[in-house]
């Protein structure tokens, strides 16, 4: 069994949660909908006190912990769209080929898109199905459901049938609403759901980044549930370590920055860490890296006989063995929030594309040391070798757009009283052999 990272035991874990939660609507609770898996809020979410949690994999619109009792079937709108394919042709003048070509095209557009058809229009059945044989009273999700059309066509299948529904969306890590994305966080976040649970930037953050207020969500600053105090680094039970380098994975982050000047930047910096004799250096790429599209400098870090490459767990998972005196990151993203907490010395990249807002950067510079170019960066790393660097340790970066105290609160008190504006529990009743929603 392998998961995505390729580890058993995450795989194992995932299946044991899953079937911890098998259960049907009760009829007395709430049920949220929860597009993905609680891998980012955690227990925040799983309140069975408060509401029946049911699970959809975002991947296939399929229920996880919750199996419909209707079947689906889209024969009938697959045969019309066979019909509306037929009537179509594609024009040779266009293609600058003969006939025939252009009828080969079209057959391959058309198998293509049946296939795909096939698999959305299930999904939007199911969306369906769902609504109205769980009756929901919100649905949430974790990860943008624009990265999987599956999921994009459930939640749009539920939010047409049920508008009235709540719809939370989480952060998914990185450094949104801190940097100009270019409206990206509109595009792929904010258009899906009515309320957003934040890191920490809040509504005035976005109108810095020239975002227009009423195209925008409710935003609320929750915290990273998975940043709590029970995570707090105990020096004394980790084995210490010089200097951490995360690499980014340099495809994921092609938007962010041009790859090609990523990719240099780590070989320059890995380059420099490997003449650091005298220091402990670890490299970290994403865990289970095999090949070029999880870590785009792998045969480099296998050549490398000084620093040490953990390529077995995440890095969470290495901070709770490892304690290291100073981190160096080449891109602002997850990492950094994941580090900020740490006693180490923060040596951070400028990203000349995405950019900090000037509020953001001027908390953030009081706790890493923030360079503008990789000649500084190297520079800034010659003097930590020589114990010339100040220490940094300013929390005000972290306190407002990483961490509360209170995240699992918030998140449960913010769900629960929009789930109770729109709990309608009453079974819903049969019409001809089907089930329908109740209005009012």
């Amino acid at each position: 069994m392998k998961s995505f990272f390729g580890d058993p035991k995450f795989a194992l874990q995932k299946v044991l949660f899953h079937l911890s939660l098998q259960r049907s609507p009760s009829g007395n609770k709430a049920a949220l909908l929860l597009l993905g898996s609680p891998h980012l809020l955690g227990d925040a979410i799983l309140s069975p006190s408060h509401w029946d949690l049911l699970l959809i994999d975002s991947s296939t619109g399929r229920g996880i912990n919750f199996k419909p009792k209707q079947k689906v079937s889209v024969d009938r709108l697959l045969r019309s769209f066979k019909n509306t394919m037929s009537s179509f042709h594609f024009s040779p003048q266009y293609l600058h080929a003969p006939e025939m070509v252009s009828d080969v095209i079209a057959d391959t557009f058309y198998r293509y898109f049946r296939c795909s058809l096939t698999a959305l229009l299930s999904t939007l059945d199911y969306s369906r199905i769902y609504g109205e044989e769980s009756n929901p009273s919100g649905i949430i999700w974790e990860f943008p459901p624009v990265c999987h059309p599956h999921g994009a066509v459930f939640l749009a299948g539920l939010r047409a049938l049920w508008p009235e529904i709540p719809v939370w969306g989480c952060q998914g890590g990185g450094i949104d609403g801190l940097q100009d994305q270019k409206g990206r966080l509109e595009e792929v976040q904010f258009r899906y759901c009515n309320r957003f649970f934040s890191f920490g930037h809040n509504l005035e953050d976005l109108i810095e980044l020239g975002y227009d207020p009423a195209s925008l969500p409710t935003i609320i600053p929750s915290g990273w549930p998975k940043i709590s105090p029970s995570l707090k680094r105990i020096k004394r039970n980790r084995r210490p370590v010089d200097l951490l380098f995360p690499l980014t994975n340099i495809p994921h982050y092609a938007i962010v920055n041009h790859p090609s000047v990523t990719f240099i930047n780590q070989i320059k910096i890995l380059s420099l860490l490997e003449n650091f004799v005298d220091k402990t250096i670890v490299a970290k790429p994403y865990p289970f890296a095999k090949d070029h599209t999880a870590c785009s400098v792998i045969n480099l870090l296998r050549k490398l006989k000084h620093v040490r490459t953990c390529w077995d767990m995440s890095l969470c998972q290495w901070l709770r063995q490892y304690h290291p005196q100073a981190i160096v990151l080449e891109i602002s993203s997850t990492p950094l929030l994941e580090v900020l907490s740490e006693d180490a010395e923060i040596l951070l990249l400028h990203d000349p594309v995405i950019p900090y807002t000037k509020h953001a950067l001027s908390l953030l510079t009081r706790r890493v040391h923030y360079c503008y170019t990789l000649e500084e960066l190297l520079d800034t790393l010659h003097k930590w070798r020589a114990g010339e660097l100040p220490r940094k340790r300013d929390d005000s970066f972290f306190k407002k757009y990483v961490f509360r105290p209170d995240s699992k609160e918030i998140i449960q008190q913010d769900i629960a009283s929009h789930l109770l504006k729109t709990h309608v529990r009453s079974t819903p009743p049969r019409k001809n052999g089907h089930l329908r929603r109740k209005n009012g």
